[in-house]
């Protein structure tokens, strides 16, 4: 067993696919992951998402989420006032709302993030205490897996 995880909405919808985009190694990592976690606000992501027709799913977006979650063992972690308060007092680089909210979450449970490397360009900037897993990154002319990590600084 290795330390808890978080994925962001992209690593759970990846998962939720058999793997996705997910390097082997990042799957190895998650299904040898003491717990893992993801956001509540993965469920609205993913709601909006579906919604707006940017993702298929194969039922309603509240259903397939219970559904994940359930079948992969995953445990949510709500957003309480504590997350939403720290995700206002982060740079203002970052201007998803969602993605502030993870790494809010990651931030005050001290958890690793699973998310694109896109993403975690942005997010080093926040030099939160938190390990960052890099995963396969994909592009139109090739396809380059990445899996590494970067231990930040305590603020």
């Amino acid at each position: 067993m290795s330390d808890p995880l978080l994925l962001d909405t992209c690593a759970l919808i990846w998962l939720s696919e058999g793997g996705g985009d997910l390097s082997f190694q990042t799957l190895e990592r998650i299904e040898n992951a003491s717990v893992i976690f993801v956001s509540s606000i993965s469920a609205f992501e993913i709601s909006l998402k579906h919604k707006k027709g940017g993702i298929e799913l194969p039922c309603d977006a509240q259903s397939w989420f219970s559904k994940i979650v359930a079948h992969h063992d995953i445990s949510e972690i709500p957003i309480d006032h504590h997350i939403a308060g720290m995700s206002v007092q982060l740079p203002d680089f970052h201007k998803d709302p969602c993605d502030r909210f993870i790494i809010s979450t990651a931030m005050i449970h001290r958890l690793p993030v699973v998310c694109n490397r896109g993403q975690n360009v942005r997010q080093l900037r926040y030099r939160h205490p938190v390990l960052i897993i890099f995963f396969q990154q994909v592009s139109k002319k090739y396809t380059k897996k990445l899996f590494f990590f970067i231990k930040q600084e305590p603020l």
